[in-house]
């Protein structure tokens, strides 16, 4: 747990469950949390179960099993945050008293397959006007989604590595806009 920062945020009800929200008004560009968390391997997930672990991937086959209170925090397609420097949840814009805390799962994604040669896609229910209902591999946003997040830092790093590396299409210098993740 990030006890340095945790007058900035508690934990609440949510209408995903349960979510972290803001305590006072907190400025763009600040840090809100840092998460936590043992590393664990890919394997260590797929032994642990969906209900045992908490995964967030900072590697291709490496990932942070999510400690309270960032466990709690849930996704959005127009996220007030995202994450900085793989551990830190930095805000994306202002944000008031009261307001919930969020991130795009997508920023955090880079599988290519799963175990059963299929892609990761889990659900979305945000209900924003722009939302995408589904969640999935950051090359699925669209690209100027993909440059938005990377002009904010906000991106994993081994994404971005893997940018660099051409092992995904550069958002930077693309033109084309088709994705499934609109």
């Amino acid at each position: 747990m990030d006890k340095e920062r945790a007058e900035q945020y508690r934990i609440g009800d949510s209408k995903f469950g349960k979510g972290v929200f803001a305590t006072q008004a907190i400025t763009e560009g600040s840090l809100v949390l840092k998460l936590t968390g043992p590393q664990i391997s890919l394997q260590e997930v797929y032994l642990k179960g969906e209900h045992q672990c908490n995964p967030l991937q900072i590697a291709d086959e490496m990932y942070i099993d999510l400690e309270r209170p960032g466990v709690l925090i849930n996704h959005h397609c127009n996220p007030n945050c995202g994450i900085r420097d793989d551990v830190d949840i930095i805000a994306l814009r202002d944000i008031k008293e009261g307001d919930e805390i969020f991130y795009d799962y997508s920023t955090t994604i880079s599988d290519d397959f799963e175990e059963d040669g299929t892609e990761f896609f889990m659900s979305c229910d945000c209900k924003d006007v722009k939302c995408r209902c589904k969640i999935g591999d950051f090359k699925h946003l669209t690209k100027s989604k993909q440059r938005y997040y990377i002009s904010k830092n906000v991106v994993m790093s081994f994404i971005v590595e893997k940018i660099w590396a051409k092992k995904i299409k550069n958002p930077l210098t693309l033109k084309h806009e088709s994705n499934i993740l609109s």
